[in-house]
Parts: C-alpha cells; sequence; structure tokens
C-alpha cells in the first residue's frame, strides 16, 4: 500500500504539476530574455530551457525530502519515468495516426493524452517545432529525476534491478519509435534542401509575358485571320496552361504593348483565377476544369460555366530517376494514394517508405486527380509543412513536391517537362502506356484530360470570336505548336 500511495503522488506530479510547471517556467524564460538585453540565440535558449528545469527540480526536491518513499530506487524512478514515457507514447500515437504530418485526428489523440501539456504543445506546434516536444519531456523527466535523487540523498535504498531494466527496456522501444517518426517529419515537413529538385507551380513566369520582346511564345506560322482590337477579353488560368493563352493572345490582340496587357492576360493560378471568373473580373479561364467546389460556388454566385475544350494533355505521375519502379496501373496509384500502399518493395521497388505528394484542394492538378485518377474516391491527408508567413508567423501548408529517392508526385505533362523541367525526376507509365504526344492523340494513355476554355454566363461578341479561333484549324495549329496536344480531327 505504501508504494501504490507513492506511485499514485508521483505519477499524479509528473502528469499535471510538472507539465504546468515546464510551461510555466518556458514562458517566464522567453519573457526574460525579452526584457534582457540582447542575447545570442544560443544564451536564450539557454535561459529557456534552464527556467523550467531549475522550477521542476526545485519542485522534486521538496517531493523528495517529504515523502514516504518505496525501499528501491528502481520504485521510486519507475512512476516518474513510467509518466515520461507516456508522454512520448502521446507523441508517437499523433505523429502514426496522422501519418508523419501535423494534422488530422491524430493529434487530436495526443492533446486529449496529454492535456497540461496543452499550451507549450500548441506553442511549439506555432513554431513548426512539434518534435521538440520530446526534448522538453525528456528534460522535465530528468529534472524531475535528478531532484528526487538529491531531495532522498539521506534516504538509502537498494538498485531495484527489475524495475530499471523494464525502464531502459520501454525507454529504447518508445525512443526508437519517436525517432523514426521524428526522422519522417523532418523529411516530409522539413523545408526543402539545397539541390532537392521540385516540381511546383511557384516559378518565373516573365518568360511568357505576351508582347515583351524575349519571350519564349509561339508564334503562328501566318498572320491570323482574327484581329481583336477593342475590347479585349480578360485571360487567366493555370500556370500550366499561361503560355497557351498568352501566346493567342499575343496573336490575335493589336494594339496593345507589353505593359498595357499585363492587365489583361494574368495568370493568378487555378484557385485565384477561377474565383476571378465567378466574380466577373475575367472573362475566360484556362486550365483544368472546375472542382465541385468551384462549381458549387459558381453555383451560389448565380453564375453557371461553360467549358470550351481547346487541347488534350497528360495527367502525369513522376519519381526519381534512381527509383526502379518504371510503370504503375491505375489502381496501385489509387492504393498509394489512399496509403493502403506505404512502401516500393510492395511495387516491386526497392524497400523504401512512400512519400507520395499532393497538390493544395483546388488547384487543377488535384481536382484532375480527385476526379480522373481516385475516380471521386477518398483520397488519405496530404503531406504538409509549415512555413514561415508574411507576418512572421508559421502556417501550414500542402507539402511542395521534393524529389526524396520514396517520393511520387503528380501534375500535367508539358508543365513537367518544359515548363519546369527536372533530370532528376522520372515520369512513369500507366498501364504499361508512356504519357506521350502519340499517346495523348490515340488514347492509349489512360490519364489523358482535356484542357478548357471556360467562361461564365453569356460571352461577348469578341470572346465568343476568340473561342471559335481556338477551336478551328488556325487555333489549333497554334496550340499544338506550343507543346500540347491539338483536338481530335485537328
Amino acid at each position: 500500500m505504501k508504494r501504490f500511495g507513492y506511485c499514485v503522488k508521483a505519477a499524479l506530479l509528473m502528469l499535471l504539476a510538472t507539465p504546468v510547471l515546464t510551461t510555466a517556467g518556458a514562458l517566464a524564460g522567453v519573457w526574460a530574455a525579452a526584457v534582457l538585453p540582447a542575447l545570442p540565440g544560443g544564451a536564450v535558449a539557454a535561459l529557456v530551457c534552464l527556467v523550467p528545469a531549475a522550477l521542476v527540480f526545485g519542485l522534486w526536491v521538496l517531493f523528495g525530502a517529504k515523502a514516504k518513499l518505496p525501499d528501491t530506487w528502481g520504485a521510486r524512478f519507475a512512476p516518474v519515468w513510467g509518466a515520461a514515457l507516456y508522454n512520448v507514447l502521446a507523441w508517437v500515437l499523433g505523429m502514426a495516426l496522422s501519418h508523419g504530418s501535423y494534422d488530422g485526428g491524430g493529434w487530436a489523440v495526443f492533446f486529449a493524452m496529454t492535456l497540461p501539456w496543452f499550451l507549450c504543445s500548441v506553442l511549439l506546434m506555432m513554431g513548426g517545432a512539434q518534435a521538440y516536444f520530446l526534448a522538453l519531456a525528456a528534460a522535465a523527466a530528468a529534472a524531475a529525476m535528478g531532484g528526487l535523487a538529491f531531495g532522498a540523498r539521506r534516504k538509502p535504498a537498494r538498485a531495484g534491478r527489475r524495475a530499471l531494466a523494464a525502464l531502459c527496456v520501454c525507454t529504447l522501444a518508445l525512443g526508437g519509435a519517436a525517432a523514426q517518426l521524428a526522422a519522417r517529419s523532418a523529411q516530409v515537413l522539413g523545408r526543402a534542401e539545397p539541390g532537392v529538385a521540385q516540381v511546383r507551380d511557384t516559378l518565373d513566369l516573365s518568360v511568357y509575358r505576351p508582347f515583351s520582346r524575349e519571350n519564349r511564345l509561339a508564334a503562328p506560322d501566318a498572320p491570323p485571320s482574327l484581329t481583336i482590337g477593342e475590347n479585349w477579353p480578360r485571360l487567366d488560368g493555370a500556370t500550366a496552361a499561361y503560355p497557351v493563352y498568352a501566346a493567342v493572345a499575343q496573336a490575335v490582340y493589336a494594339g496593345l504593348d507589353e505593359e498595357s496587357a499585363q492587365a489583361l492576360v494574368a495568370c493568378h493560378t487555378t484557385p485565384r483565377a477561377y474565383e476571378r471568373l465567378i466574380d466577373g473580373e475575367i472573362d475566360v479561364f484556362f486550365g483544368a476544369q472546375p472542382s465541385p467546389a468551384q462549381v458549387q460556388a459558381a453555383a451560389e454566385a448565380g453564375v453557371e460555366f461553360t467549358l470550351t475544350p481547346i487541347a488534350k494533355e497528360a495527367f502525369v505521375f513522376f519519381v526519381h530517376r534512381d527509383n526502379p519502379v518504371s510503370s504503375l496501373t491505375a489502381r496501385q496509384l489509387r492504393a498509394v494514394y489512399r496509403r493502403e500502399v506505404t512502401n516500393w518493395a510492395q511495387l516491386g521497388g526497392e524497400d523504401e517508405a512512400i512519400l507520395a505528394f499532393q497538390r493544395p484542394e483546388g488547384s487543377g492538378s488535384q481536382t484532375i486527380m480527385q476526379a480522373a485518377v481516385m475516380e471521386g474516391g477518398e483520397m488519405a491527408a496530404p503531406l504538409r509543412e509549415e512555413v514561415v508567413s508574411g507576418m512572421a508567423g508559421v502556417i501550414e501548408q500542402v507539402a511542395s513536391y521534393r524529389n526524396y529517392p520514396g517520393a511520387i508526385g503528380y501534375s500535367f505533362r508539358w508543365f513537367a517537362t518544359e515548363m519546369a523541367p527536372s533530370d532528376e525526376i522520372r515520369l512513369l507509365a500507366v498501364d504499361g502506356a508512356a504519357p506521350t504526344a502519340q499517346a495523348i492523340r490515340d488514347g492509349s494513355y489512360p490519364f489523358t484530360v482535356e484542357v478548357y476554355a471556360v467562361t461564365a454566363g453569356e460571352p461577348s461578341a469578341e470572346t465568343q470570336a476568340l473561342l471559335d479561333w481556338l477551336c478551328g484549324e488556325e487555333g489549333q495549329a497554334l496550340i499544338e505548336k506550343t507543346g500540347y496536344v491539338p483536338l481530335a480531327g485537328q
């Protein structure tokens, strides 16, 4: 009974009082660092760590001096270190249930299991440093055990080898799991290292700006039959489609220069461009079909989309160039993005965890992924990262593709091979068909999609003339010259 009473008191002290005191001490350290003269980063970190450690150490010195202690050191330390391992277990569960990211239901479990640490955990998560919770819990446990040993220094005890051995085994097991998850989290969520190839939609688009002197836009072989000299349709769209509609504007718009054309031919990417179309700020959107959420937003605004196909394109998947897997089936891709398959060895590759990158909700590629590849089925939560916002805070967003050995990502063929090419990635064949122009033409590549010119409401005469020209022989020839595959029969 004496040992049971001690264990209950020590565990409660470790699970309740110690985290509250640690959080208060850390905040006090932050405040002290703020009011003191400028200190180097290492001194600030030491101050923030030492203040809570000193408070926890003092608390456990008092407890060790006054409590009725068991006869062995193993029994004395067991509830202290056991409570610390409980905190580590909660973190491991949170990370495992959320698949290495900082969102999802897994962290609700973690917060529920470690409620006294809530404020400290939230601050760590806001700073993109949730993995440091492990170090904080371990430091608190070390301070508690040191304080207990010092407070009980005049109360001799035996070693208690069995309890100490059990604690060591549990520590090694949980420590190994935590280290593995922390390493995966750092790989997936950390900022991109120099030299790691990426495919992302944040690139320099100035080389595609219409009417600029040194742009890379395709031009028709002969003067076009259509010329628009006033009431120019306002254009916007997806990054991957910008070279197409910028080339079209340069070919048929008259009376403009580079500066005046920028107000008429913009590239705000798919989500924002669809918002502008719904709000009447533009006349034509170029890119992938709208997502269900974008269709609903249009309906709520009393707007109906009209989709005019103008080209064909391949929706492609890519991996690290050294990945031995060169082809997957559509079924395998769906299994990967549902996390039913999590290792490349299951697909004939190396024993390497699969890092399945996604795109943000509402982007053209994410819409196609959900509609064409997943066939409307659920996808697993995307990998996420913490980035510094413009106001010096930290926000969470879908992680951009990073070409780690186990990575897989997706985009559109022309974008991945021409606009943002990289020798470090390789496109996958799907169901045995490579995403070539010929496979797009004959439909043998399974994820062949259409590129649309989307309008909302009744188009103006100039807008309708532009759409008709795009679907005609001259427009299709310019689209093919840009690098896209024209519609069948053109």
